[in-house]
C-alpha cells in the first residue's frame, strides 16, 4: 500500500427533504431565534447570515448562514433541502 498525506479535504452535504418545508426560519421567527441560540458557539454573527431569492418561485429562496473561523463551514437552507459546504476539515474539527 502507497503511504500518502491528505493535504487538503473538503466535506460537502445535500440532503433533499421528503416534504417541502412550510416556513424558513427566517429573522424575527421562533424557529430562528432556537437556530441562532444553537449555532452561537460556531461564530454566528448578523453579517454572516444571507437571505437570497434570486428569483420569485419558492424553491429559489434560501437562507445561508456561514460559520467557524474564517467561515469555513456554510449552511444553506431551502424549502425543499439542506446544503452544508465544509471549505477545510481539520484534525481536531469536533462535530457534537
Amino acid at each position: 500500500m502507497r503511504t500518502y498525506t491528505v493535504e487538503q479535504t473538503t466535506v460537502n452535504f445535500k440532503w433533499a427533504f421528503q416534504r417541502m418545508l412550510p416556513s424558513l426560519p427566517g429573522p424575527g421567527t421562533p424557529a430562528f431565534a432556537d437556530l441562532c441560540k444553537g449555532l452561537h458557539p460556531y461564530g454566528l454573527t448578523p453579517s454572516n447570515v444571507t437571505v437570497d431569492s434570486p428569483t420569485t418561485r419558492l424553491g429559489d429562496l434560501y437562507i445561508g448562514i456561514a460559520l467557524l473561523d474564517n467561515n469555513r463551514l456554510t449552511l444553506r437552507i431551502a424549502c425543499t433541502g439542506l446544503d452544508f459546504f465544509l471549505k477545510e476539515l481539520f484534525i481536531g474539527d469536533n462535530w457534537r
